[in-house]
């Protein structure tokens, strides 16, 4: 684990919340808030704030993400209310491409 993060101090935008879908953070209560793709090596670094980081099940989703889509996470922890907060944007944030946030989401897990 990386450290703490307050999400609500994070400018995260849609197509960063969208790469985890909204069933997934919500049953592992964890957002990806930043991606960062380095441009010598192309290596992809998701950023994931879990309530409880140090969870079996965290551990494995992280497993999971850098298994099964070629990605480094850097994980953290956050309080909460704070992923209550993004969980919330899931419900309220405008259609990407033409596509519903809970369509367009499946771009990390593969879904």
């Amino acid at each position: 684990m990386r450290g703490r993060v307050i999400l609500s101090e994070e400018n995260i935008p849609q197509e960063t919340l969208l790469l985890l879908p909204q069933s997934t953070a919500s049953r592992y209560r964890a957002i990806v808030f930043r991606e960062v793709t380095d441009k010598k090596t192309k290596q992809r670094t998701l950023s994931l704030a879990a309530v409880r980081p140090n969870d079996t099940e965290i551990q494995e989703l992280v497993d999971f993400l850098q298994t099964h889509n070629n990605v480094t996470v850097e994980l953290y922890e956050t309080p909460s209310d704070e992923v209550d907060a993004q969980l919330a944007r899931y419900l309220s944030e405008i259609p990407v491409n033409g596509m519903s946030p809970q369509s367009a989401s499946n771009i990390v897990t593969g879904k």
